[in-house]
């Protein structure tokens, strides 16, 4: 079996990359929109196809949902919080609303697939994890890091239709934690965990009386700042750097608004945003600017592997 005319190209591309220059510092991994189709969704799940998670079922990527990519006048709504599942019969990463709706064909989605070298892993919630609300997270890139910029989403096919968040706890660790303070945290709940490195494109957001309009926040910051296209990850954050926090018990996503050029954070159903509310944000690299040399080596080598695959079949 020959080679398909994609890879030949994807590998092409990957060669340029390595013999263009030196080595690049790798990044934490690589982001891209996903936008619900008629064919990719079916009822509450749309089904991804991406080259760094197809076929892999131990890739962490996390989600927030995008109105409009790109900075159209009109998005596309999806109120529900949303999960991912690797569907293994397929080979694919899916997602789906945690609350059974049906996902609109339109309906966009940032992803970030993090990189080997990034601190990214399963945080799983067990009976000894949880206290109440929330379950604590055990990792050495957590643990006694109360300036960690913490991400979550949950991941498993067992909807929890709760707004999520995260937080610093009394006892040095961070927590997954639900929104509603009335909502205890099951156990057997998995979550894709990721922590920012220290960077500039890896920001506190703090919703301020001068930022918030009406149920929004806006994102004053250079790295996203008149770009339609950036691609944000958002997890709420109760209390960045520990001590008191601020709960708002709503699913949010992200919009672009093109006439001041600013991002903004929402809550979905429209409740106010409560001033003092945080947001971890991540502007997380387009295949292209993710493509290091590291980076570059490992999609290479997962295109070489494929293509033996196809061969001796």
């Amino acid at each position: 079996m020959l080679i398909s005319m994609r890879s030949r190209c994807i590998a092409f591309a990957v060669l340029t990359l390595l013999l263009a220059g030196p080595s690049l510092a790798a990044p934490p991994g690589t982001g891209f929109v996903h936008v619900a189709t008629a064919q990719n969704t079916q009822g509450d799940i749309t089904q991804l196809d991406h080259l760094l998670l197809n076929d892999q079922p131990g890739a962490v990527p996390l989600v927030t949902h995008n109105w409009n990519p790109g900075g159209p006048a009109l998005g596309v709504d999806n109120h529900s919080d949303v999960r991912v599942f690797y569907d293994a019969l397929e080979g694919r990463w899916t997602l789906a609303n945690e609350d059974g709706t049906d996902i609109a064909v339109g309906a966009a989605f940032n992803v970030f697939v993090p990189s080997e070298e990034a601190d990214a892993f399963v945080h799983t919630t067990t009976e000894e994890s949880i206290t109440g609300n929330w379950s604590t997270i055990e990792h050495p890139a957590t643990d006694d890091a109360p300036d960690a910029i913490v991400f979550a989403s949950h991941a498993g096919i067992t909807d929890h239709p709760h707004p999520l968040g995260v937080w610093y706890t009394g006892d040095a660790r961070w927590a997954v934690f639900n929104e509603d303070e009335e909502v205890d945290m099951p156990a057997d709940l998995s979550f894709h965990v990721f922590v920012g490195p220290d960077d500039p494109d890896v920001f506190v957001h703090t919703a301020e009386e001068d930022t918030i309009t009406g149920h929004t926040t806006t994102i004053d910051h250079p790295r996203v700042n008149d770009d339609p296209n950036a691609i944000l990850l958002v997890t709420q954050s109760w209390n960045p750097g520990g001590g008191a926090g601020i709960y708002n018990e709503s699913s949010v996503a992200v919009y672009y608004v093109p006439g001041p050029g600013r991002w903004r954070i929402f809550n979905q159903l429209g409740a106010p945003m409560p001033v003092g509310t945080s947001f971890h944000v991540a502007v997380v690299p387009e295949p292209e600017a993710a493509l290091g040399q590291g980076a570059a080596l490992a999609l290479l080598g997962l295109v070489w592997r494929r293509w033996r695959a196809r061969v001796r079949s």
